[in-house]
């Protein structure tokens, strides 16, 4: 966890691994998930951004290079202001419906 944002992680069908965001995505917050997304780039990702409480422009801004950069990566959760912000900065959203956790 860092400052305000903690980042948990849950396996899901098909060996994904499922990043839920809860509490506060801010500058601290982005670096906090920059170097999660670093350590994790040879795994399939779904990024649940539904727990935030808040979500600042400038933290979805430095996460982009790092969200873009991800081979495997699908998002849920973010609001349409947030998805523009990303695809501003060239990250290809490819949302999921339903994901559902491993049994």
């Amino acid at each position: 966890m860092n400052g305000n944002l903690k980042i948990n992680g849950r396996p899901i069908a098909g060996g994904a691994l499922r990043l839920v965001l809860e509490g506060t995505l801010d500058h601290g917050g982005a670096h906090h998930l920059a170097q999660h997304l670093g350590a994790l780039q040879d795994r399939a990702l779904v990024i649940d951004f539904s727990q935030l409480r808040e979500v600042s422009d400038l933290a979805l801004g430095l996460v982009a290079r790092p969200l873009r950069a991800h081979p495997q990566l699908r998002v849920t959760g973010l609001r349409d202001h947030g998805r523009r912000i990303l695809r501003a900065f060239g990250v290809s959203l490819l949302d999921t419906g339903a994901v559902r956790d491993a049994a």
